[in-house]
């Protein structure tokens, strides 16, 4: 997974999450605060992401999640 903070606009790609049995994937668009020193905290709010796998699964998913980042 890649991921880039710049000018207010926190960016992951090749996100991917798995629950009850499905995998979901795709990129997600969001927002930081912190500034320009960390720790910074990326939200992400109803983002859609597809289904890569699983059988009965719903075909994408709703992500709505804040990751804390801390010095590198």
């Amino acid at each position: 997974m890649g991921s880039s903070l710049s000018n207010g606009v926190a960016t992951f790609s090749g996100f991917s999450m798995s629950a009850i049995g499905c995998t979901f994937g795709g990129n997600l668009t969001g927002s930081y605060s912190g500034g320009e020193t960390f720790p910074v905290t990326a939200t992400f709010t109803e983002q859609t992401v597809q289904k890569t796998s699983g059988f009965l699964c719903p075909s994408s998913a709703t992500v709505t999640a804040s990751y804390t980042f801390s010095q590198p």
